[in-house]
């Protein structure tokens, strides 16, 4: 019964009338603090929940029972990774600069590019975003790599993000991340900073103007977070830089 029912639900649309979800198990909360309820009932109506108890006495538009399941909140990921998890090859790859997690000299001198197209970096936030949401996660901060990156990330790709969050029902907090630096392997265990602060600086000044563009957007769905990439990509000046920017919100 379940099957069929979600089978007729689409991510991010939210269906005609009053929903009841029922399952084994539902945490709620009494107005003091959690509850778990045994064969729990949750009616969500639009963009909120109406109800969270046993026996809903109002009409709704449909009924979905989950059988042997738990029905929570919608859960936070503040690590949500939008691509490939590059700690793996530092962390199953020992020594790190020996797989990849750093630029090596003769990528920087041939100059750094994009290796991913605009439409795979769209494609990657869309998909990951599918996933956070099958597996429970309403609210998240997506984080990504900038290791095949020319320097930070871009607007476009985040102007797609947020589309992509808005359509399915992610709620976001989003940037392009920026950086003043990153680290370049000289040789066998010489890793170096090469530092760039104008270019980290106009990285945050797009960071912010995106944020004042799209904040707000799908219903509140996006919200902004300023993303300096890495204490050792940031200089003082662009931390001081992202504090006082950041203060301006708050």
């Amino acid at each position: 019964m379940a099957d069929a029912a979600l089978a007729t639900l689409d991510l991010g649309r939210r269906p005609d009338g009053p929903t009841l979800l029922c399952a084994d198990w539902v945490l709620a909360h009494d107005g003091d603090q959690p509850v778990l309820l045994k064969r729990g009932e949750v009616v969500i109506d639009g963009d909120r929940i109406i109800f969270a108890g046993h026996a809903f006495a109002g009409q709704v538009a449909r009924r979905i029972d989950f059988g042997a399941a738990l029905i929570s909140p919608g859960l936070i990921d503040l690590d949500a990774l939008s691509d490939l998890d590059t700690t793996v090859l530092g962390i199953d790859h020992f020594p790190a600069w020996k797989k990849g997690r750093v630029w090596p000299l003769s990528y920087v001198q041939r100059g750094p590019y994009e290796m991913y197209t605009p439409d795979e970096l769209a494609f990657q936030k869309r998909f990951a975003f599918g996933q956070l949401l099958l597996n429970g996660i309403t609210t998240a901060a997506p984080i990504a790599s900038l290791f095949y990156r020319e320097w930070g990330e871009t607007v476009a790709e985040f102007d797609a993000a947020a589309d992509a969050a808005g359509e399915l029902g992610l709620r976001v907090y989003l940037s392009p991340a920026y950086r003043a630096g990153g680290m370049v392997l000289h040789g066998p265990g010489d890793m170096r900073p090469h530092f760039d602060e104008p270019r980290g600086l106009a990285g945050l000044d797009d960071a912010a103007a995106y944020i004042a563009r799209q904040a707000g957007r799908h219903g509140g769905l996006i919200q902004g977070m300023l993303a300096p990439d890495r204490v050792e990509t940031s200089t003082a000046g662009l931390l001081r830089a992202s504090f006082e920017r950041a203060a301006i919100w708050t």
